[in-house]
């Protein structure tokens, strides 16, 4: 590149030379600017920009900001007059060439409005109660806890590092994480914000504690080896474009859970997946989804969602070896089963809505026909369903359709032990049910015959 009065900016990329004059990577030969990198971002890369064969730089003026230069004798002929703050120059040999980068001169882990802290706690002390960014210098385990008190406002950028914190930090005030960081305990009214980055934790990647706590998940991951968020009260916001990733994605203990906004439906974000469930709800829990999927290797959804706005509901399927509840226009949805007034397009997702010992009831509602016109759900080695609470077959309505589904198992239909209402369909197994009929139809009975070896519960008058 041959630069003679003008501003060069290079921010990525690599540029080499092809000889000639232009035998070193860069030739200022006057009063230009070349500019390497970017100022004051908070990331100084020892790689991009590259350039190779050197900088010539005898009158011009050369800003080192980031970046990698290169060359087999002299990496730079000529003066850098800028380099990135809190940074020097550090030459080392790579096999036949000299290697021009940055580094960071500090080993504090902090800093705040200039000044340097050798612990992130003595940066959020120094904060006050001034709004305040603290920048992180360098990855840190910070070995206790670190707590923003209830008076302060403080964003932590991180800068690319990683705060390797196995206790918490701990918000009482406004919390604003950029990049990455680790888990955040936000206790009494204390409000969190994550805008970009990894927040990761071992345990919780933020615990919402109280019931006027508030977090923020705008962008960003969510990550931990437990509960991607705990949310034991107060309310937390996922918006589009975030992701949580966890064991259990979401456990919404109580206070709300809102997945996305009002508006136009964004069926494919925010994402929240779960090794075992995407999103786990007890019966103090409520969940608002507007946005996004939820996947989960065991299900989708332990407990219900309470709320989609009108004209949606919660859609099924799977992918892979994943459970994905997502949302879809209501009249597109086939549903199979309904729980407390929410509709599921396939029974598993129907089943592990059911929270615990609460008693609650599937009602199939429809089931995807066959090539034989017949839905069916068929256990080839054991028992099609176990009920314990209050499974529901058909609809009370005064007619019966045996072909609205066949339940089929190896050795039982069903088993039960809790309420079964059969009004439509048949039951087969080597025993159709072990268990009681609650409910059929009136002016109908139960009865049984023999089907391929199996017997068969049908109602009839």
């Amino acid at each position: 590149m041959l630069n003679s009065t003008g501003n060069v900016v290079i921010t990525s990329g690599e540029i080499s030379s092809s000889g000639g004059v232009a035998s070193y990577g860069i030739y200022n030969n006057n009063i230009g600017n070349i500019i390497l990198g970017v100022k004051d971002d908070g990331i100084i890369s020892q790689e991009n920009p590259k350039v190779t064969s050197g900088i010539h730089n005898n009158s011009g003026k050369l800003f080192f900001y980031d970046g990698k230069i290169t060359s087999t004798s002299n990496t730079i002929i000529g003066d850098i007059v800028e380099i990135e703050n809190y940074t020097e120059i550090n030459i080392t040999d790579e096999i036949t060439n000299k290697v021009l980068t940055l580094q960071r001169t500090t080993t504090n882990a902090a800093r705040v409005n200039g000044t340097e802290y050798d612990s992130i706690q003595k940066a959020v002390i120094a904060c006050g109660t001034e709004e305040s960014t603290i920048e992180i210098l360098r990855d840190s385990d910070p070995g206790a806890t670190v707590i923003i008190e209830e008076n302060q406002n403080i964003t932590i950028d991180l800068n690319g590092y990683i705060i390797n914190n196995y206790t918490e930090m701990q918000n009482k005030g406004t919390l604003t994480i950029k990049d990455s960081s680790s888990g955040v305990y936000n206790s009494v009214s204390g409000t969190v914000n994550v805008e970009s980055g990894t927040v990761s934790s071992n345990t919780y990647g933020i615990y919402n504690y109280s019931s006027s706590s508030t977090a923020n998940v705008n962008g960003g991951t969510i990550s931990s080896n437990t509960y991607g968020i705990y949310n034991a009260g107060g309310t937390t916001n996922i918006k589009e474009g975030a992701e949580i990733q966890s064991d259990i994605g979401i456990y919404a203990a109580g206070g709300r859970i809102n997945i996305g906004e009002t508006g136009t439906m964004n069926s494919n974000s925010p994402i929240i997946t779960g090794e075992t469930y995407g999103l786990s709800v007890t019966t103090a829990g409520i969940v608002y989804m507007y946005d996004g999927q939820i996947k989960g290797k065991t299900g989708a959804t332990q407990g219900f969602i309470t709320y989609t706005e009108s004209g949606y509901a919660v859609a099924n399927k799977i992918e892979g070896e994943y459970f994905v509840d997502y949302l879809a226009l209501a009249g597109t949805v086939n549903t199979v089963a309904e729980v407390n007034g929410v509709s599921y397009s396939n029974l598993q997702s129907a089943i592990n809505s059911i929270i615990g010992e609460e008693t609650q009831t599937i009602k199939l509602t429809n089931i995807d026909a066959t090539g034989s016109g017949v839905g069916k759900i068929t256990s080839t080695t054991g028992t099609a369903i176990i009920n314990s609470g209050t499974l529901t077959l058909g609809q009370d309505d005064g007619t019966v359709n045996q072909d609205f589904i066949t339940i089929e198992g190896r050795i039982y239909g069903i088993e039960t032990t809790g309420e079964l209402n059969f009004y439509d369909g048949t039951i087969n197994g080597s025993s159709a049910v072990s268990g009681t009929v609650t409910n059929r139809p009136s002016g109908y009975v139960i009865r049984t015959t023999t089907v391929n070896g199996k017997e068969r519960y049908y109602l009839t008058i």
